[in-house]
């Protein structure tokens, strides 16, 4: 998965696939603030970009795609890789909780294996301070 983030404007771009697959844009949202890309040959997401996601709620994104990101952004303000990644989750947890595959499946939003409870707990208790409210938006009223 690649992210690119401009902080000062909060646009985010961020592809579960290649970025080079052909691919066209659809819109999603009240006011079409969300661009999906799908690609031409399997009509499946492949990626999204949003102007200003400082202002935009994720209601409309898929959990397993939004969780993916956090996870990844989590991942490379530690610098580190995966399997590093995997290794201090486990260790930080002080327990074996997570795999390597099935680690890279949550990061590549994967649907093949389900995500636990067990591990969006102790994920989340991991990292108290990040701001978690993004992957589960209240719906508007």
């Amino acid at each position: 998965m690649k992210v690119y983030y401009l902080d000062k404007t909060g646009f985010i771009e961020f592809y579960l696939k290649d970025k080079n697959e052909a691919n066209y844009a659809d819109y999603i949202g009240a006011n079409d603030e969300i661009t999906v890309f799908k690609s031409d040959k399997t009509d499946k997401v492949i990626g999204y970009a949003i102007e200003d996601i400082k202002q935009l709620g994720l209601i409309d994104i898929p959990f397993e795609q939004k969780l993916a990101v956090f996870v990844k952004r989590i991942r490379k303000l530690k610098k580190m890789t995966q399997e590093e990644f995997v290794f201090f989750l486990n260790k930080k947890a002080k327990k074996n909780f997570i795999s390597f595959r099935n680690y890279q499946r949550i990061e590549t939003a994967d649907n093949s294996g389900s995500i636990g409870m067990d591990f969006l707990s102790t994920f989340l208790s991991l990292f108290p301070h990040e701001d978690w409210q993004v992957l589960f938006p209240k719906p508007s009223e």
